[in-house]
């Protein structure tokens, strides 16, 4: 629920706080942004900019905010006072109009899941000062949460958190454009794996592979030594004498 700006009180632009939430969600300058610019020089601003019942904090209406200052329009302000909290209505009305797709909820969920675990803790009233990084796999409830909040599994915002992590540029941009799925953005993060290959055909004679690694990784090639024909002996050792 939206009600009008209390008469008499007075909102300064300059001063407002960006709920931390929106600032998840890129803002672009692009060939749509320069339409609304465009729009607004004509008609005005539409849909006023929505802040928080304290009229202190955004909550929508960064791209509008710059629009008009760059059309040099008048700002309409309307405060939020609806059951939900800030945090819901700012994700409900990024994800809805943006249309994001299952990828690019992920990694805004993942994003949030900082903000989300201190706003926990600071509800238990433990430690007031929490820093803000990327979770890894012990923030359970925060993941579980803003899997929930965005509509992925936890599993998906898990994988947007190592793609996060990674700090790969390119594998973010493209996540985040919609243009890559953010498991093959985890696929292309992991080192190819060598594969043995079986002997050529006509290959006389026996000869010895041997592979050495903690037992986990070695699981890891036994399917394609099997398929391959070839014949292994699992060991181990800390060490091994061949025949000279």
């Amino acid at each position: 629920m939206f009600e009008p700006i209390p008469a008499g009180q007075v909102v300064d632009p300059e001063k407002l706080e960006i709920h931390p939430a929106a600032d998840v969600f890129p803002l672009a300058e692009d060939a749509d942004f320069e339409a609304l610019v465009e729009d607004i020089r004509k008609n005005g601003l539409k849909n006023p900019i929505v802040l928080d019942a304290e009229c202190r904090v955004l909550l929508d209406g960064r791209r509008r905010l710059k629009a008009c200052r760059r059309a040099g329009a008048e700002l309409r302000f309307v405060r939020h006072t609806g059951p939900e909290s800030p945090l819901d209505l700012v994700i409900s009305l990024n994800v809805r109009r943006r249309q994001m797709n299952e990828s690019q909820r992920a990694m805004v969920a993942a994003r949030l899941m900082p903000q989300l675990g201190a706003e926990a803790a600071k509800r238990r009233g433990v430690r007031k000062n929490i820093k803000v990084d990327l979770p890894g796999s012990s923030s359970g409830q925060a993941r579980e949460q803003a899997a929930a909040m965005l509509n992925v599994s936890p599993s998906l915002v898990q994988r947007a958190v190592t793609v996060l992590k990674s700090g790969n540029a390119e594998l973010i941009q493209g996540v985040d454009r919609g243009e890559l799925a953010v498991t093959t953005a985890v696929s292309r993060l992991r080192p190819a794996q060598p594969t043995p290959q079986p002997a050529p055909p006509g290959a006389t004679g026996e000869a010895m592979l041997l592979l050495w690694g903690p037992a986990r990784k070695m699981a890891e090639f036994l399917p394609a030594i099997e398929s391959s024909g070839l014949r292994y002996q699992a060991c181990q050792a800390s060490w091994i004498d061949t025949p000279r």
